[in-house]
């Protein structure tokens, strides 16, 4: 499968998690906690406050605990791609749950990766399939994305982490360039780390792209557990899709994303391509073009180290 085993990437923490409720379990976190309570109420609000990042972080946690916590793995050579994404011809309407999962996590690897935002590496990026409100001029909600960034920023305590939040509504027949800045940004945005918004803006980029990728095995691939890794390898489908299922019942439920397109000489990576489809051409959708080996008989020229007599 190609998932190269030396790259680490780093961990989504929820707020039970960084708060170190071992003593209790989440359900248990969840129902006696004041500060759940706390977003919670927040979260009922469905952003009709401008002020409500732990409301979306709290849905968020809420929709991604009851999916088995999925994930995405981001490797480096992908990324350049994801963020070169037009959004003046994305429509809403192409925007779905990738995977059908409403609630997701991307996880980005430990090492220099290029994506920053105010000069900081991003960590961890969710998707959140929520209700918003279709602009700051009128109360009613629709659905949106709602983008979460982790850049590392901790709280005054140092507990728990600040993410930087983004939503828009997703509204039919408008391009994400439309709705991206429609609604104001959420009043704690102000304090903290100052955010370049130019840069926030590729993560979210990065974020659409996810939900448009198809579901091209070269792109994306399922993660069974370590133990399983080469019987995955050898499996057919049936088999596959049973130790994806004991990875996911084991706490893993994961995928990679671009651990197949490594560089090596004379060979053009795969790389994204828009493409237009469904009725009026309405829908997007992004499609990877297959990568493709260069001036082929040039590969008989690179040195092997072996001597012919």
């Amino acid at each position: 499968m190609g998932i190269l085993p030396d790259m680490k990437f780093h961990e989504y923490k929820t707020t039970w998690q960084q708060l170190k409720y071992s003593d209790k379990s989440w359900e248990e976190f969840a129902n006696e906690s004041e500060l759940w309570a706390i977003m919670q109420t927040n979260a009922q609000i469905q952003g009709r406050k401008l002020d409500w990042a732990t409301g979306r972080s709290c849905m968020f946690e809420e929709a991604h605990k009851k999916l088995h916590s999925p994930y995405y793995d981001v490797y480096p050579c992908i990324i350049p791609m994801l963020t070169k994404l037009d959004l003046s011809v994305v429509q809403c309407d192409s925007i779905k749950p990738p995977q059908n999962l409403n609630a997701l996590v991307l996880r980005f690897p430990d090492v220099d990766h290029g994506l920053r935002v105010s000069g900081q590496l991003v960590r961890c990026i969710w998707i959140a399939f929520q209700g918003v409100r279709l602009s700051t001029e009128t109360p009613d909600i629709g659905t949106g994305l709602v983008v979460g960034v982790d850049i590392g920023e901790m709280n005054e305590d140092k507990i728990m982490t600040v993410w930087s939040i983004r939503a828009f509504p997703l509204i039919s027949g408008k391009t994400i360039q439309d709705v991206e800045r429609r609604l104001k940004f959420c009043e704690t945005s102000k304090y903290g780390i100052p955010i370049n918004e130019d840069e926030l803006s590729q993560c979210v980029k990065v974020a659409l792209a996810i939900c448009l990728i198809s579901d091209d095995p070269e792109i994306v691939q399922p993660l069974p557990l370590v133990s399983d890794q080469n019987k995955y390898e050898t499996a057919d489908d049936d088999k596959r899709k049973k130790l994806i299922n004991k990875a996911i019942r084991r706490g893993k439920h994961g995928f990679a994303v671009g651990s197949l397109l490594e560089v090596i000489p004379h060979f053009r990576r795969p790389h994204p391509a828009l493409y237009h489809t469904g009725k009026n051409r309405t829908e997007t959708r992004i499609v990877f073009r297959k990568g493709s080996i260069v001036h082929r008989e040039k590969l008989t020229n690179v040195p092997t180290g072996n001597l012919k007599n």
